[in-house]
């Protein structure tokens, strides 16, 4: 317990508190989001060490979508649990801004590889986390469910 206890630190102290994007829009992070929140629910999630973002608007603080990451895998392992622009955001190359963020902190902080799960039917999401070199390692889930399946994807950094 006490190395997750450390773990939880190191992750949530090395990250800022607000990281700029870039003129227009920055990382505002979340005690605890609405996706930590849903998943702490299970004790599984309880036990990783999240970080929850909004990604909002400068100057208005006008929130435009979330990204929520965990590591809880001592391998220096960062996983991308979810990321959402709101509808009427989407087109503006956002979550390509965000991720690519995200990427470049993690490989200056010497981390090895980052995961996510992208759903089946969610095509476009698919096409940009390509797009920033991640690559498919496997699948979760039946194609025919709700979420059409998980493809696990995985930059290597």
């Amino acid at each position: 317990m006490i190395i997750l206890r450390q773990k939880l630190f190191s992750l949530r102290s090395m990250l800022e508190d607000e990281i700029l994007l870039d003129t227009d829009i920055k990382l505002v992070k979340e005690n605890l989001g609405i996706i930590a929140q849903f998943l702490a629910r299970f004790e599984y999630f309880r036990n990783m060490q999240t970080v929850d973002y909004k990604i909002v608007f400068i100057p208005t603080n006008e929130s435009i979508g979330e990204i929520s990451l965990h590591d809880d895998i001592p391998e220096k392992e960062l996983n991308i649990v979810w990321i959402n622009v709101d509808k009427s955001q989407r087109g503006k190359h956002i979550a390509t801004r965000v991720l690519q963020k995200i990427i470049n902190i993690f490989k200056k902080a010497k981390y090895h590889r980052i995961t996510l799960e992208v759903p089946g039917n969610s095509p476009d999401a698919r096409h940009i986390y390509e797009k920033l070199g991640f690559k498919k390692f496997g699948t979760i889930g039946d194609p025919s469910d709700y979420w059409g399946g998980l493809t696990q994807m995985e930059l290597i950094l």
